[in-house]
């Protein structure tokens, strides 16, 4: 079986990632697999690269629909001899539809949620909502979550041929290091008795950085040696909100913005806590089984599946509530580093019994040998 991907582009963000480790495991199960990008560039196209996928751009621009996009889109899936075409979130899962070839099963991969769907860009709110078109022409639905599944449905995308498959988690690549998190600490300047909370996505409204860092500066005062260490494309120190939000921090110093990495798998070793403080459209945030298999326990909104995801093993306050994230921050300042030791090896112990990528990767497998009707 031969797989055609469609993704945006390939930055570091949840589903880019989940995207690099699924086709690991879907290779290592024999199925061939090619990458089509809508836009170019992106952190880890060098890591497909150097696993031997060549990812191959069709040129188009941010939020500018092409009609010779599309054109060339069309011609590689062809070209590409695919036997199944797999969407990565809504623009892909409408170019994938659009450009497949006739007969080419299509899957669309679904990893929003539809909290606030008012929040969303008036294109992306289109997507969404006339997605629907495609459902007679859809060989299948896969949602990142439960809540993510149930709102499509609400808004009229069919149940049948639809399945939930969890974001999976390598156990061997996410592994809590001692000497990691020594080194890693060293390299941020932060020293080894600071409380660290880290924090990594794309800067977006929806995921409430800057609340972050207001909440991070309140909770904290009197706490010197707390950090806020803060990851992800356009969260840098060019970044004119978060650089004014962390203004307020009268001991200064203490929020770390980093830009991109690639290397989250290193990273989370410094953190002692991982804070998700998202206000909408989160359904299964990679990076939060990310640090929960890191052995690092967590503190979320309760969006999407995150409550069920850190279950007893971390801390989920309401999204918009400042104050509940405030007391949240508060909260775990206040353990002391024994009780921290303890629910991260209940992170990491919940992560590996739920979500590991084998059997993740097993259902997607499923799915696609099914659509391609060959199951």
């Amino acid at each position: 079986m031969r797989v055609i991907h469609i993704i945006n582009r390939l930055g570091a963000s949840g589903a880019e990632v989940m995207l690099f480790n699924l086709a690991l495991k879907l290779r290592e199960m024999g199925v061939e697999q090619d990458v089509l990008t809508l836009m170019p560039g992106g952190s880890l196209e060098e890591r497909f690269r150097a696993e031997g996928f060549i990812p191959t751009n069709i040129g188009m621009k941010q939020g500018v629909p092409s009609l010779s996009a599309f054109r060339r889109l069309r011609t590689l899936i062809g070209e590409r001899q695919g036997d199944v075409v797999l969407g990565w979130m809504y623009h892909s899962c409408w170019a994938a539809s659009l450009a497949a070839p006739r007969g080419t099963p299509v899957v669309w991969g679904l990893h929003h949620t539809l909290t606030k769907l008012s929040a969303e860009r008036p294109l992306t709110r289109f997507l969404i909502q006339f997605g629907t078109f495609f459902k007679r022409s859809v060989s299948h639905y896969v949602y990142v979550s439960n809540t993510s599944a149930e709102q499509h449905f609400a808004l009229g995308y069919p149940r049948q041929n639809s399945t939930v498959i969890p974001n999976g988690f390598d156990m061997q690549r996410f592994v809590p290091d001692p000497s990691l998190r020594k080194a890693v600490r060293a390299e941020l300047g932060v020293p080894d008795d600071a409380v660290v909370f880290g924090a990594a996505a794309r800067f977006h409204p929806m995921k409430n950085q800057v609340g972050l860092v207001q909440s991070f500066v309140k909770a904290t005062e009197g706490h010197e040696k707390a950090v806020l260490v803060m990851a992800g494309r356009g969260v840098d120190t060019q970044n004119a909100d978060l650089v004014g939000a962390q203004q307020a921090d009268t001991a200064g110093g203490r929020v770390r913005l980093l830009g991109e990495r690639s290397d989250m798998a290193r990273l989370m070793n410094a953190f002692d806590f991982y804070v998700s403080p998202s206000g909408w459209g989160e359904s299964f945030p990679l990076v939060l089984g990310e640090a929960m298999a890191s052995g690092v326990p967590c503190i979320t909104t309760d969006l999407g599946d995150c409550a069920f995801i850190v279950g007893d093993s971390g801390v989920v306050v309401q999204p918009g509530d400042a104050d509940a994230l405030v007391g949240a921050l508060r909260g775990a300042l206040a353990m002391s580093p024994s009780a921290r030791a303890e629910l991260g090896v209940a992170a990491r112990q919940r992560i590996e019994e739920r979500f590991s990528l084998d059997p993740v990767a097993a259902q997607y497998r499923e799915v696609l040998l099914r659509a391609a009707g060959r199951s």
